[in-house]
């Protein structure tokens, strides 16, 4: 059984993220990736989400976006638009590519020869509400209070702040595209909804928003699932829909059907125990019956917790079994557990 884990520097400042292809029987790495950024000097982000799609990997970084050949690992190419800002996942289906794009609260859709189609507007779609202007007129009093105290450092290579960046979103969710300028080195934290992961269903996508605590579907525009803390992951297996609260180290399984491709009821949660992991719970895959899920350093924690782990769970009870510690060679935050068992078997 094979995994491949997108990683990052997490809580230092690096050039580059790395790729890892983990024998989980041997716990052996058996192929490595390591990409240096092409627009920023350092970040503490490396690679963010990734998917297969016909028998290539891709993935995205803060502003780029990649595909790469496996069996070794091989860069096949690389990509930006002006428009990005702190992408975070990818997906495809069978005649479009999906990219979230985090910064500016939309859902980017190209064509499969990288040709942009359209923006999906989720502040205008899922954020007129509120309590969400409220919740981030707090967030902003927060994030301006830690600045003028010099406690908060963060994304310094990002050289340009967009004032009232998410009330102009919530008046026209399209000012900054049709500004016509570069975005990837302005800063538009705290993000709006920030859009976290696409996931193909059937005819439609559905998208995690972290900070409404939502899955929605851009196809009906509706509401999936909700009060799911700060989800990040989702991923569908059989009758089963499981989705992580990156937050509150959290893993929740909802009913699946897979012939109306609808969500059902929650059927279990688990809160992961400290002594597994103090920090986000980001990355869950079903590889042959097994779930796994990655464990994040956060800010702030023990140094024994500045790691980052893969943890296998139980898929019918969520109970974690055992548990993999990423060399800090690697970074010590993982955003996505992709199935590389198809790709690096014997016969391949």
């Amino acid at each position: 059984m094979k995994l491949l884990l997108t990683l990052a520097p997490g809580l230092d400042y690096a050039a580059h993220g790395d790729l890892v292809v983990l024998d989980w029987d041997s716990r052996s790495i058996i192929d490595t990736f390591r990409y240096e950024h092409r627009y920023y000097e350092e970040t503490h982000k490396g690679f963010a989400g990734a998917t297969w799609h016909d028998g290539r990997l891709f993935v995205s970084t803060e502003v780029e976006l990649l595909e790469l050949d496996p069996a070794p690992l091989r860069l096949r190419s690389h990509r930006s638009f002006d428009f990005l800002n702190d992408a975070h996942d990818i997906a495809v289906s069978d005649d479009r590519i999906w990219v979230c794009n985090s910064g500016l609260d939309t859902v980017e859709e190209f064509d499969l020869d990288w040709n942009h189609q359209r923006a999906h507007d989720l502040v205008r779609d899922f954020g007129r509400q509120p309590k969400y202007v409220a919740r981030l007129m707090l967030q902003d009093l927060k994030r301006s209070w830690a600045r003028l105290r010099g406690s908060y450092f963060y994304y310094s290579y990002l050289n340009k702040r967009a004032s009232f960046r998410n009330l102009k979103k919530l008046v026209s969710p399209t000012i900054y595209r049709e500004s016509g300028e570069d975005l990837r080195y302005t800063d538009f934290r705290p993000h709006y909804l920030h859009p976290n992961h696409a996931a193909c269903v059937g005819d439609d996508v559905w998208v995690t928003l972290f900070s409404s605590g939502q899955i929605v579907s851009l196809k009906t525009k509706k509401v999936i699932a909700q009060d799911l803390g700060r989800p990040h992951d989702g991923t569908i297996s059989g009758d089963r829909f499981y989705v992580t609260d990156c937050k509150n180290r959290r893993v929740i399984a909802y009913e699946f059907d897979p012939v109306t491709q609808t969500l059902g009821k929650r059927v279990v949660e688990r809160v992961l125990p400290l002594e597994s992991c103090d920090g986000f719970v980001r990355g869950l895959a079903r590889i042959d019956g097994k779930l796994f899920v990655g464990l994040t350093a956060k800010r702030g924690t023990s140094e024994s917790q500045q790691v980052a782990r893969v943890a296998r769970l139980c898929p019918d009870t969520l109970e974690p079994l055992d548990q993999w510690q990423v060399p800090t060679e690697y970074g010590n935050a993982i955003f996505s557990i992709l199935d590389a068992t198809p790709h690096y078997s014997p016969e391949n």
